[in-house]
């Protein structure tokens, strides 16, 4: 398995090691989950993310990197509180490309097959959010860290919840088109928002 394809896997793991816990703590009454939906929209809508206002240093290429992954989170929040998907949504296909886009939508029918959800009242905040470096040939690259520990999941038919956590986004993007989109990274729960 090439690099990028490892990194692009990595995303998914975040949402497996919650899968995992909601499959083990389903014994014990809590289950923590990822969900993403079809086409259709949840009726709860995400929470808005608070994000400084710009600095001088912040270019245009980074600004519209940051929006990008502001609509990334908004549509993998929409997906977690409608639980899952088979197929990942157009909205959430106009922000991510490549093998992400394949990972994503492996992790996210996974999730919909397990009966994973977020609660329709979970909350979550970005942190941060800094320019990385890009690797290769990507156009730029970004990391952020994701406060998801006021999101609720839980499994169906099964009593009992569990809280996210903290999440570190590592993503490189390209543009596909005249828009950036997530063509490949990591996302792994951490302890600290430390970028």
């Amino acid at each position: 398995m090439g690099r990028r394809t490892v990194a692009a896997a990595m995303a998914v793991v975040m949402i497996g090691a919650v899968l995992a816990g909601c499959e083990r703590d389903s014994e014990s009454g809590a289950s923590p989950t990822v969900a993403v939906s079809d086409d259709t929209r949840p009726s709860a809508t995400p929470t808005p993310t608070l994000t400084p206002s710009p600095t001088p240093s912040e270019d245009a290429l980074f600004l519209e990197a940051k929006e990008v992954h502001l609509k990334y989170l908004e549509q993998f929040v929409a997906l977690e509180k409608a639980g899952g998907s088979a197929t990942l949504p157009k909205s959430m296909k106009v922000v991510v490309g490549g093998k992400y886009e394949v990972m994503l939508e492996k992790g996210f029918s996974d999730f919909k097959a397990r009966g994973l959800s977020a609660t329709p009242d979970s909350k979550w905040n970005r942190v941060s959010v800094i320019p990385a470096e890009p690797k290769g040939t990507h156009e730029t690259a970004l990391s952020a860290c994701v406060d998801f520990r006021e999101m609720t999941y839980v499994k169906r038919d099964t009593p009992g919840s569990s809280p996210g956590g903290l999440r570190r986004d590592d993503l490189q993007l390209d543009r596909r088109g005249s828009s950036l989109v997530i063509v490949e990274g990591s996302s792994e729960l951490v302890k600290s928002c430390d970028l």
